[in-house]
């Protein structure tokens, strides 16, 4: 009698290579499935970084330039103004000041002591930034029996501390006519100071000074005095 079945073992053989094959099909997509999945989730988030205009790497060639050069331009004009160094400090150099003053001076001669008091004005002129200012002043002196009008050719170095603090010191010739009852006359000699100027704003000062003049009046004249003022800058 002939069998028309197959036998077990084949079909149990048949059936376990199916079942191995599924098996590994089915562990190399669980494998390669997470893998897939983080390339998908971070390449659009590298694109977009790469994109980013605050990425260095999003950068273009000509906008990197832009902006550096917008920097630098920003950068001179806030020192053109003075705000770069101190902390923001508005420095400004006028070209050209204008002030007026009071003054008293007390002169020491072989024939006694005087004192003087008068007032005064000035014009200043710059002639080398932070280096050399001159300046031209007059003055009106009460005198015993009349009046001097010192005629004063300072060349000043200052130094400009802060945005308002503006020390100076000054030397130069200096040319006295005197008005007097007994006569009128004309002396020379030499002048010097130091001083400040006090900017309330970018325009306005203040004036405050010592002075030393020697003058030849028939002997040498110790003058010692000081002034203070206001001033206008341009």
């Amino acid at each position: 009698m002939r069998c028309t079945n197959p036998p077990p073992f084949p079909l149990a053989l048949t059936d376990h290579r199916g079942t191995s094959r599924l098996a590994s099909l089915a562990f190399l997509t669980a494998l390669a499935w997470p893998l897939a999945g983080w390339t998908g989730e971070h390449a659009p988030e590298e694109a977009q970084h790469d994109a980013t205009p605050d990425s260095p790497r999003g950068e273009s060639h000509g906008e990197g330039h832009a902006k550096a050069h917008g920097e630098a331009q920003a950068e001179a004009h806030g020192e053109a103004h003075g705000q770069g160094h101190h902390g923001g400090v508005h420095e400004v150099h006028h070209r050209y000041l204008a002030g007026v003053f009071g003054v008293v001076l007390g002169a020491l001669a072989e024939e006694g002591t005087t004192a003087h008091v008068g007032v005064g004005a000035f014009f200043e002129m710059l002639v080398i930034p932070n280096w050399l200012e001159i300046e031209l002043s007059t003055r009106v002196l009460s005198a015993e029996t009349g009046v001097e009008l010192p005629i004063e050719l300072l060349f000043k170095k200052p130094f400009h501390l802060t945005h308002w603090f503006h020390p100076f010191i000054g030397i130069g010739p200096a040319l006295v006519p005197a008005f007097l009852e007994e006569g009128n006359s004309v002396h020379g000699g030499g002048a010097s100071t130091i001083g400040a100027y006090f900017w309330l704003t970018s325009d306005l000062a203040l004036l405050a000074e010592f002075n030393y003049n020697l003058i030849y009046d028939k002997g040498l004249v110790h003058e010692l005095g000081g002034s203070f003022g206001a001033l206008l800058g341009w």
